[in-house]
């Protein structure tokens, strides 16, 4: 396929329409309707995937555009379904019908990342099993511990299928194209927001308006989990520079404008933070052609930073943050994500030694020691309240094999566009693990975020588009 035929191609709009139809059904028709517009959603997923499995990624992308719940079966937010969900359920059922048809599934999982992702779920598990079978914990303890599984579950399987299929880098572009304008519809809601134009209201499920559930786990209005607008807009700025880096348009210039001023709306420093560090590198390590982007992109970054400022300096009553408060609190992000970690494991190690090696339970870690805050905005904090300093060690294996899969991938690239393509995806690795410091993005998250999965899916674009191009560049040298 050409990438006009991919942008074109009738299945991605037809599941576009689905998921549009699921959205409006549970929005006004009532769960009996969206029941079966999410069944149809499902079938024709898997039915557009027997044809071309790689079209899996850009599903995942678009249903990461929207991630408000699209059915809700009554049970509070945990009961809650959404887009992300369908597709990687549509995945699975298309995986057990041909997973052992090698065209379908051709590549092979990386070792050391299957066998340090395996282990975190088993130690998952062990956590979860003491605190539903063995230790003293209320049955909300249990059900959170439990769902949160489930959660880390589903992302770590569907992520082992994606390793697997195929995917080209013409795929790469296009899909990555289309996840862009998906990327610039949510950031234009987050501007309205900010504006206030659009109310930023929450999601509480249908019986539990009035609970501290509720409040705990409400949802934004906003496509991507309110909590991570920053990120994905900060993904968004650096697929658009990509872009440029590959070939100029205008029409990824006049995208850059969008994704900063979303950021600043949305009040997130951890936002700022990666889109800064992104362009300092590129335009450090960069070639002639990305040396000038990078300082276009640092000018332009610095004019629509003062929208940032604006929330968070000058009269209360005349703050950004307080007048449109989209994610809120982040002059307060060293304290959460530094101090609080740091007094966290000294009081949960003077409380309950035993616990450190692998956790004070997962998720569930106030439960385990009163007044143990489960998470200080912090991935890798989070990681060793729910699987100890042993699950942390290897969550830090496995993002260092990762990062060492992609910058082979770039060194490799038979092609220059894939070589562009994972220089930037190589810089933006280093940016989110850095990032990882201030807030929890490739892990199961609070109030439900998709970034786990998304981010380490893009990711393995890269890589598995290395791969595929040195296959059939060895295959071409073999025909000679």
């Amino acid at each position: 396929m050409t990438s006009k035929e991919i942008y074109l191609d009738k299945s991605i709009w037809i599941v576009v329409f689905c998921g549009a139809f699921l959205v409006a059904s549970f929005s006004f028709l009532g769960l009996k309707i969206a029941t079966i517009a999410a069944v149809i959603l499902i079938c024709a997923v898997v039915i557009f995937l027997r044809a071309r499995p790689a079209r899996v990624f850009c599903f995942l992308m678009l249903a990461a555009c929207y991630e408000r719940p699209v059915l809700d079966f009554g049970i509070g937010i945990r009961g809650t379904i959404k887009l992300v969900d369908l597709v990687i359920v549509a995945l699975f059922i298309f995986a057990s019908l041909n997973f052992s048809n090698k065209k379908i599934f051709p590549l092979q999982a990386d070792k050391k990342v299957r066998y340090c992702l395996t282990a975190l779920l088993i130690i998952a598990l062990g956590s979860v099993a003491s605190v539903v079978l063995v230790g003293n914990y209320p049955s909300e303890a249990k059900i959170k511990a439990t769902y949160y599984f489930v959660v880390f579950f589903e992302y770590i399987a569907a992520f082992f299928l994606l390793q697997k299929i195929r995917i080209n880098q013409l795929e790469v572009e296009a899909y990555s194209a289309i996840f862009l304008f998906g990327l610039v519809l949510v950031a234009v809601v987050a501007i309205l927001q900010g504006l206030g134009l659009v109310e930023n209201t929450y999601y509480t499920s249908v019986d539990n308006i009035d609970t501290n559930i509720a409040d705990d786990w409400a949802i934004s209005t906003l496509g991507p989990n309110h909590s991570h607008l920053g990120s994905y807009m900060a993904l968004g700025f650096v697929l658009a520079a990509t872009f440029l880096h590959l070939k100029f348009r205008i029409k990824y210039l006049l995208m850059i404008p969008f994704f900063i001023t979303a950021i600043g709306f949305a009040h997130s420093a951890v936002g700022i933070a990666m889109v800064g560090l992104h362009v300092i590198v590129i335009t450090l390590t960069g070639n002639k052609r990305i040396k000038p982007i990078g300082i276009f992109l640092i000018i332009v970054s610095s004019v629509f930073f003062a929208i940032y400022l604006g929330g968070s300096t000058g009269v209360p009553t005349e703050r950004t943050v307080d007048k449109f408060d989209v994610s809120g609190a982040d002059s307060e992000l060293v304290v959460r994500s530094v101090l609080l970690p740091v007094n966290m494991l000294s009081y949960g190690y003077r409380s309950a030694p035993w616990a450190v090696p692998f956790g004070f339970g997962f998720r569930v870690p106030d439960y385990t020691v009163q007044g143990l805050k489960p998470t200080g905005d912090n991935n890798y904090f989070s990681v060793i309240m729910d699987l100890g300093f042993v699950g942390l060690s290897i969550f830090t294996l496995f993002v260092i094999s990762m990062y060492k899969k992609l910058s082979s991938a770039k060194r490799f690239s038979p092609s220059k566009s894939s070589r562009i393509f994972n220089y930037h995806l190589s810089i933006w690795f280093v940016v989110v693990a850095v990032s990882m410091f201030f807030q929890e993005i490739i892990w199961p998250l609070h109030s439900r975020g998709s970034t786990m999965l998304i981010f380490l899916m893009i990711f393995q674009m890269g890589i598995s588009s290395s791969i595929v191009a040195k296959r059939e560049n060895l295959l071409q040298g073999e025909r000679r």
